[in-house]
């Protein structure tokens, strides 16, 4: 039953396939907690309060997420400097008593460098280590590769409990920005949390500047006409039939001998 549910959400993972830990100014990586190798909590600064949009997008962020309802943010700090602090967003739903839905995300600033730094390999193994602690076994980490961002992700699956848990963690990085997601699925079984958690996934994407939208559309473009003229020249290649009555006798065409 696991593995049927495991399908759909994987199949988004490899296209949009969304993480778990991000980035500090001073590039370090940050995990939220209970999912750092030493299990440390991070400490709570203030109160948790609703954003006043569904859409998560900071100003600093190359990348957004949707939800159905506001989520919350909180503050979060590694220790008393606050250079080490992050902001995490978080949102839950849970169907009745038996399944729940969670979403965890975090994006902090970055450079060029950084992007560079993160390659595919580093990605994955990135978002393999998002995973300890929190799944049993795991498919292997995908990675996607555009021009002005890179995704990694992985989908696992857990126990919480007497339940099955399904984990996904993605990792976007961009030239400016680097954005972790954690989601995970908990509990029973239910067609309203499977379209929940495979809704908000579909969401979460990069922000591409007109600019950018233009340039993209304008190559896409050209690469549709060049297809076209491929087509049509394939077509003018191929030699006509010859005409039937060319190689066919005339129906009543009488042999005279000569």
């Amino acid at each position: 039953m696991i593995k049927h549910r495991l399908l759909p959400v994987l199949s988004l993972v490899l296209l949009a396939l969304s993480a778990l830990p991000a980035l500090a100014a001073k590039e370090k990586l940050r995990v939220p907690p209970g999912t750092e190798t030493e299990k440390k909590d991070d400490r709570i600064v203030g109160e948790d309060a609703k954003l006043d949009n569904k859409i998560y997008k900071p100003d600093y962020c190359d990348f957004f997420a949707e939800f159905p309802t506001e989520p919350l943010k909180g503050r979060r700090c590694e220790t008393d400097d606050e250079s080490q602090c992050y902001d995490l967003v978080s949102f839950t739903k849970v169907f009745g008593l038996s399944s729940t839905v969670r979403f965890d995300i975090i994006c902090n600033p970055a450079d060029e460098q950084l992007f560079a730094e993160y390659t595919p390999e580093v990605m994955k193994k990135t978002v393999t280590e998002m995973t300890k602690g929190n799944v049993l076994e795991s498919y292997e980490p995908q990675v996607q590769e555009e021009k002005n961002y890179r995704l990694a992700g992985i989908i696992g699956r857990g126990r919480a409990g007497m339940g099955d848990t399904i984990f996904v963690a993605q990792l976007w990085v961009g030239k400016k920005s680097i954005m972790a997601v954690e989601g995970e699925m908990m509990g029973e079984q239910s067609p309203e949390a499977d379209e929940l958690f495979a809704s908000i996934l579909k969401t979460m994407g990069y922000d591409e500047s007109p600019e950018e939208k233009a340039e993209r559309e304008k190559a896409e473009k050209e690469e549709a006409e060049k297809q076209k003229a491929e087509e049509e020249s394939k077509t003018k290649d191929i030699p006509a039939p010859p005409p039937a009555d060319a190689t066919m006798p005339k129906p009543n065409e009488a042999k005279t001998d000569p």
